[in-house]
């Protein structure tokens, strides 16, 4: 049984639905401010703001939607830093697009300060281009040639995704 990944913020608090066909688990995180603290990352409104944005999101977002969605003109250095920063610290990942676009996702609960552990297929649906993490599609192995040594590897699945597929 496979079991599948949401985040979900409620008033500063950051959720994670581990859900299977049979039943739905839910797990309390952190509170935005406290994952922050956390990670030792500053608390201020403009990152609540982005992190926000990013869970809101279904799929992975760029930093083109991120400052679309925001409630006020940030900063493009500010935003960019605040990715950066989330990304160095395990809290999201990046996800190159078809278009040489960054995108960006909320990492497992696993990943930790730069090192992640996003070893995970990512589905870039050619409908509605969105490009989902597919938290439990494993990377295959690669073997590779005597002297080459893998740092990590990423797999973007080109196709329609399943709720495309069912407007068929």
């Amino acid at each position: 049984m496979q079991l599948g990944f949401i985040y979900f913020f409620d008033k500063d608090k950051l959720f994670l639905f581990k859900c299977n066909t049979v039943s739905f688990k839910v797990v309390l995180l952190h509170g935005m401010e406290e994952m922050l603290r956390n990670k030792k990352i500053k608390v201020t409104d403009t990152r609540i703001e982005i992190l926000r944005i990013l869970q809101s999101s279904s799929s992975a977002i760029s930093y083109n939607t991120i400052q679309e969605r925001t409630s006020q003109k940030l900063d493009k250095v500010t935003v960019y830093r605040t990715l950066d920063t989330f990304e160095s610290k395990g809290i999201i990942h990046s996800i190159p697009s078809d278009e040489g676009v960054k995108l960006y996702s909320f990492c497992k609960d696993d990943c930790e300060d730069h090192q992640h552990d996003d070893n995970h297929v990512h589905f870039n649906c050619e409908k509605c281009h969105k490009t989902i993490c597919l938290y439990h599609t494993d990377i295959p192995k690669v073997k590779l040639p005597e002297g080459f040594f893998s740092t990590s590897s990423q797999l973007i699945v080109n196709g329609i995704c399943r709720d495309c597929n069912e407007l068929k």
